[in-house]
């Protein structure tokens, strides 16, 4: 059978027996005689996939799977996996071959849902596969975690008709937006929180809002992975100060912080 074209994967790997649904475990947590052997064929494969292990990869694959696994390949699964976070599969369909079987799943990610496809003859797997165009989005995305994509792209003060300001002109309400970028998301929903500091020019902290903003907004239907955040601090009075924002983003786990200097003018 020949090697298939796109190397995928999936999971970082748990759960019992499958069923089509099944609780999400880590594979350590797993009693092997409970699973199926294909099924923990696949797992065995997936957890070598996600760690890297060349050596466990080696005894799992069968010939045809073995050369498609080296390289830059294993380690792009392997960060794409990592990333993706715990799985549950759902058993989708299933087809005899010569010696073996090949089994079709819905795997159902933290980060998202895949369809994942694997072939296991006489005791080793042949072949697996994830559906092209999904996994291509998560391999994109984890890429995008990893080198930390997250951005701040515009920034302005702002006045009570949401028209933006050379500077603040009310210490009681200091108003701002801000263009963020590389937002990750699920079921095209954005989530971020938003701590706020303002400092002096002594360096003493001025204002410290006890809980951070908690900010939810839908994805843009042209797939933007941005949105506009507005908020607002206080000052004591006239002065120079620092604006500091720490941005996290809740679904890729990425933190920014974004620093402007501003002064308020006396009326």
């Amino acid at each position: 059978m020949p090697a298939p074209r796109h190397l995928l994967v999936a999971l970082l790997l748990g759960a019992a027996a499958l069923t089509p649904a099944c609780k999400k475990q880590d594979a350590a947590s797993v009693d092997p005689e409970a699973k199926d052997p294909a099924d923990a064929l696949a797992y065995d494969l997936l957890s070598a996939l996600s760690a890297a292990d060349e050596d466990a990869l080696d005894a799992l694959a069968g010939p045809e799977l073995g050369p498609a696994l080296a390289g830059r390949d294993l380690a792009v699964i392997a960060r794409t996996l990592r990333w993706l976070g715990p799985v549950e599969l759902e058993t989708q369909s299933e087809e005899v071959v010569a010696d073996g079987q090949t089994r079709r799943y819905l795997a159902h990610f933290d980060r998202g849902s895949v369809e994942l496809e694997v072939t296991a003859v006489a005791g080793k797997v042949e072949g697996f596969s994830f559906a092209d165009a999904q996994w291509q989005a998560m391999v994109d995305r984890a890429l995008e975690a990893e080198a930390g994509s997250l951005r701040v792209t515009a920034f302005a003060f702002l006045d009570d008709e949401d028209q933006p300001l050379p500077a603040p002109t009310d210490p009681a309400d200091v108003y701002y937006a801000l263009s963020v970028e590389g937002l990750d998301s699920q079921f095209r929903e954005h989530q971020l929180n938003v701590a706020k500091v303002v400092y002096d020019a002594e360096g003493q902290r001025v204002y410290h809002q006890r809980e951070s903003d908690h900010l939810r907004f839908p994805q843009a239907e042209a797939g933007s992975k941005g949105g506009r955040v507005t908020g607002n601090v206080s000052v004591p009075g006239p002065g120079h100060y620092t604006l500091e924002l720490e941005i996290t983003d809740l679904f890729a786990g990425q933190s920014i912080t974004h620093r402007i200097e501003f002064d308020l003018q006396s009326p």
